[in-house]
């Protein structure tokens, strides 16, 4: 079963996972892995060249149907911090990351 951080201090937790997903940038495409997820977004992985503010979709394979308007927060050593910012699919975002944390 994915973990939380012990000390995140983040306002929602995050639970680590390991799935991949598909990402849509500009007119590319990328084949990449959210390391966690929250309500509000995920840390991803194995996608070069990312920058902030840069604008994504992204497509879960456990939720092919749908693609999240996501835009990168920052980018570290970690991964791309991504945050869902649309309203219109913030709950759609929840339902499927409650998947991928159980």
């Amino acid at each position: 079963m994915p973990g939380t951080y012990p000390d995140d201090r983040r306002r929602t937790p995050r639970f680590l996972v390991d799935q991949p997903c598909t990402i849509f940038t500009g007119r590319h495409v990328w084949d990449g892995h959210l390391r966690d997820v929250s309500d509000g977004g995920a840390m991803l992985r194995g996608v070069p060249g990312l920058v902030a503010d840069d604008q994504l979709l992204v497509r879960l394979m456990r939720r092919p149907e749908v693609a999240f308007r996501a835009r990168v927060r920052g980018v570290s050593l970690l991964g791309a911090h991504i945050a869902i910012e649309e309203p219109s699919e913030a709950e759609a975002w929840r339902r499927a990351i409650a998947e991928l944390a159980t």
